[in-house]
């Protein structure tokens, strides 16, 4: 099983290298928060999870390429999966449950910013102490 598991993830970093825009992008079931946890046996196993984890990492990504912030809020330009070539589930997941937590968590807690990353996308992080940054 261990075996299985360390092959899974070399497999699934290949895959990461290979996706392309033009793929279409859709996990192995509808996207939740439990196809990505990693820690916890009885939810799926591992294969499943660094396959899903790979799916999940290039759709955000796609996303991200076009979000904004406004008022301190991440948003995107997107309105369905498909203009993105993902699966609507993934999308929404993304859109709606991500992107709605992360925008709480900046509201409500003074501990979060919206930040550019390296690639110019817009990504959260924890705020440095006595520091007020903002995205550009």
């Amino acid at each position: 099983m261990v075996e299985k598991s360390k092959q899974a993830t070399i497999e699934a970093r290949k895959l990461l290298q290979t996706i392309e825009d033009s793929d279409f992008l859709q996990t192995t079931e509808p996207m939740s928060e439990k196809l990505l946890e990693m820690d916890h046996p009885a939810i799926m196993l591992k294969e499943k999870r660094a396959y899903n984890g790979v799916i999940y990492y290039k759709a955000l990504e796609r996303v991200r390429k076009h979000s904004y912030v406004k008022d301190n809020q991440i948003y995107t330009t997107l309105k369905f999966g498909a203009e993105v070539n993902m699966s609507e589930d993934l999308f929404d997941f993304i859109t709606n449950f991500l992107y709605g937590k992360w925008n709480e968590m900046v509201k409500k807690e003074d501990l979060f910013e919206f930040i550019y990353d390296e690639q110019g996308l817009i990504t959260l992080r924890a705020k440095e102490r006595g520091t007020t940054k903002s995205t550009k």
